[in-house]
């Protein structure tokens, strides 16, 4: 038998001006957005966020912390929804489509991908493929496409401390956000462009055929 690893492709978006999104969810120019784009269920372990977000609220005031992805364990967003009640700056976006989760990604200055487990981290790389910094749990699907502190920031999984701490070195250093979220744009460009998919995927079928 022979297993074949086909990278995900991502497309670049063309950049479009993130300041009308931001206004929207009452986000200024100066508000240091991070983003959560994960099913509401457990092993997406979205509370962390919201829990480490909590502790840097104490040190930080212009931030705010966007979440969308659907209900798909309803104990587990409740959880998620009363530990929001507890943050000064929150917004619930629901289940997005691609299309809106795209225009999101261009708005935001962090992604947070706070999973247990991971496949392939679409969010990941999508928002890589925006210039958005990452900060990842240090699990085998993340770390195939995050490497730290070049194309985004690992931390352990389920630590409260060393999320907060990630989430607090980005908000004050705006360079930094700029530097991993322009090398994550070209990891995507280099190792995941729909185009090299495509290929891959015809030179495995016709060595099938």
């Amino acid at each position: 038998k022979k297993v074949s690893i086909v990278p995900q492709g991502v497309s670049i978006m063309a950049g479009k001006d993130p300041l009308p999104i931001r206004q929207k969810l009452s986000a200024n120019k100066e508000t240091i957005v991070f983003f959560v784009a994960a099913g509401l269920r457990p092993i997406k372990n979205v509370s962390l966020a919201l829990r480490a977000c909590k502790e840097l609220e104490r040190r930080i005031s212009n931030l705010a912390l966007w979440l969308a992805g659907p209900v798909l364990h309803k104990s587990e967003a409740d959880k998620i929804f009363a530990l929001s009640k507890e943050l000064h700056s929150f917004n619930y976006l629901g289940a997005l489509d691609h299309r809106e989760l795209l225009e999101i990604h261009g708005a935001v200055d962090v992604l947070i991908n706070t999973s247990r487990a991971e496949g392939m981290p679409a969010a990941i790389l999508e928002a890589m493929a925006a210039s958005v910094a990452v900060i990842a749990t240090d699990v085998p699907g993340n770390r195939s496409v995050v490497t730290h502190e070049v194309t985004g920031l690992l931390i352990p999984d389920d630590d409260v401390s060393a999320l907060a701490k990630a989430m607090e070195r980005l908000a004050t250093d705006k360079n930094e956000r700029l530097l991993l979220g322009s090398a994550g744009r070209k990891y995507v460009e280099d190792k995941h462009s729909p185009s090299d998919e495509l290929d891959k995927l015809e030179a495995i079928y016709k060595e099938l055929l």
